[in-house]
């Protein structure tokens, strides 16, 4: 889902049917882990945003039970180093817990506000 307020648009990651720089925000929710072109996707969100790029991804280091074969084929460092790439900076970081009582821990994600390199 690509949003904007009050907008939201369901399209491809490689094909987005908006004009550059339509949007103040572009979310994907572990979606771009998916992508056999993850570059191809992360160019397309930066096309489209005008600055930030929301993005949550496995941390491969833990299992996520309720998601067997939920894996991303980069670490974090291999993330972030795609992010440079393309244009981002990592605005921010954190972690996302999906789990809770005494499992809480086991499914963690990667939490990313993105910032477009205005070039």
């Amino acid at each position: 889902y690509l949003k904007s307020t009050g907008n939201t648009v369901n399209a491809d990651f490689s094909q987005t049917p908006r004009p550059d720089n339509t949007f103040d925000l572009v979310i994907a929710r572990h979606s771009l882990e998916h992508c056999i072109a993850p570059y191809v996707a992360l160019f397309e969100m930066k096309r489209v945003t005008r600055r930030y790029a929301l993005l949550v991804l496995p941390d491969n280091n833990r299992k996520f039970t309720d998601w067997p074969g939920h894996l991303s084929m980069y670490d974090r460092n291999g993330w972030e180093n795609i992010f440079r790439r393309v244009g981002f900076t990592v605005a921010r970081f954190g972690f996302e817990d999906f789990t809770e009582g005494e499992s809480r821990g086991v499914d963690i994600a990667w939490r990313y506000l993105l910032e477009k390199v205005v070039e």
